[in-house]
């Protein structure tokens, strides 16, 4: 994390621009620190959760799988000709 700090300063300063390494330790300390709080882990979790989860579906009944099942069936059959 330290190295990656140093190179971008060294990019956006120069490389005249004089790396102090403890201020680049507060630097790294600071952004793992707010990386690891609770509070944004939690709200980050429900962000993903809300974009990639699946929905939950309630499982058919034989009857309404049937139903599509011909349904689909059907379809396939005018696409392809057959009826």
């Amino acid at each position: 994390m330290k190295r990656s700090l140093a190179r971008a300063e060294r990019f956006a300063f120069g490389t005249e621009s004089l790396v102090d390494d403890d201020e680049l330790e507060e630097a790294a300390r600071t952004v793992i620190e707010e990386r690891n709080d609770p509070e944004v882990v939690a709200a980050q979790a429900a962000r993903y959760d809300e974009i990639f989860s699946e929905p939950e579906e309630k499982p058919l009944s034989a009857e309404e799988q049937r139903k599509r099942d011909m349904a689909e069936f059907d379809r396939q059959r005018r696409e392809e000709g057959l009826k």
